[in-house]
């Protein structure tokens, strides 16, 4: 009896929330019919109406007419707090240029209602029998699909960093050696650099110096951009450098023998990692094989005789 009236329990939470889904989903269609009269500043806070926004996502591109509806409204929300950790985040991505966080609020809110319709059609043209209960799960992954795949760019970008990284410092090595100061050696590194996530970071510091924060704010905001152990070292060891009067060309040569020798460290680490993790497929696959291989006559013989 207990059981049965749990499950009725189950049954009408799961009714509820697809109730809430279908209201949520009826006020984005009335959004994305009505729409909102908005000013030209907050239609610019928002992200509205910005010419030459491209998203790096081709799913992202497709949702981006319902979450452009939906925007006005996530920009009412009293989320200050949460503001400020997505904008973190999107800086730590690169991508301050793509979205405001009212933005990716309104992506997640439209992701959330998307998915499961998206995944309810399929199901009708393909007769896949998927139960209607499953709304909920396909709407909680579409609020955090945004979220996760945020994360990826941040820890993909965080790599490729890590990699530049090495040459980068052996080019502000060379330059300041020469005789450029720092601030003109990294002028030259973004002039003469190769694409990619750190010479668009020394760029955005040279910017920040250019509109009139000091050398070693700007530094210090890279760091906290960027957001990996490396970074924040190298810029903790020039800002003391810079505080001090140390030669920075000396600093930068020694900071580029150890970030080489860490690099070294951590491939040594991976390998041993390497050498560990593929005992398992080994276990469960490779030795069963030859097991069967040398004992498998023996036991047919055994069972069979001759």
């Amino acid at each position: 009896m207990s059981m049965t009236s749990g499950m009725e329990t189950i049954d009408l939470l799961t009714l509820g929330f697809m109730f809430a889904l279908i209201g949520i989903a009826i006020f984005i269609a009335v959004k994305v019919i009505m729409g909102d009269q908005m000013s030209l500043e907050e239609q610019e806070r928002l992200g509205i109406g910005v010419t030459g926004k491209t998203f790096p996502s081709a799913i992202f591109r497709l949702v981006y007419p319902v979450a452009k509806k939906v925007l006005p409204s996530v920009g009412k929300w009293k989320i200050d707090n949460f503001r400020q950790k997505i904008s973190k985040k999107i800086s730590s991505a690169g991508l301050r240029e793509v979205f405001t966080p009212d933005e990716f609020y309104a992506f997640q809110v439209a992701f959330a209602f998307c998915l499961p319709a998206a995944v309810y059609v399929y199901n009708f043209i393909l007769g896949l029998g998927l139960s209607i209960t499953y709304v909920p799960v396909f709407a909680v992954f579409g609020w955090f699909y945004p979220k996760l795949w945020l994360d990826g760019v941040i820890k993909t970008r965080q790599e490729q960093i890590k990699r530049e990284m090495p040459f980068v410092v052996d080019l502000l090595t060379l330059c300041v050696e020469a005789g450029l100061d720092f601030s003109g050696a990294m002028a030259k590194v973004v002039e003469k650099g190769q694409e990619g996530p750190l010479r668009s970071e020394f760029e955005t510091v040279l910017k920040e110096i250019k509109l009139g924060a000091m050398r070693s704010d700007a530094l210090r905001s890279m760091g906290e951009r960027i957001a990996i152990k490396e970074i924040s070292s190298f810029v903790s060891v020039l800002v003391t450098a810079e505080r001090m009067g140390s030669p920075i060309g000396d600093v930068l040569r020694a900071q580029s023998d150890s970030i080489r020798h860490e690099r070294f460290m951590a491939a040594e680490e991976k390998g041993g990692k390497a050498a560990t993790k593929i005992l398992i497929p080994m276990a469960i696959f490779i030795l069963p094989a030859v097991f069967i291989v040398i004992f498998g006559p023996i036991i047919l013989r055994k069972i069979y005789g001759g």
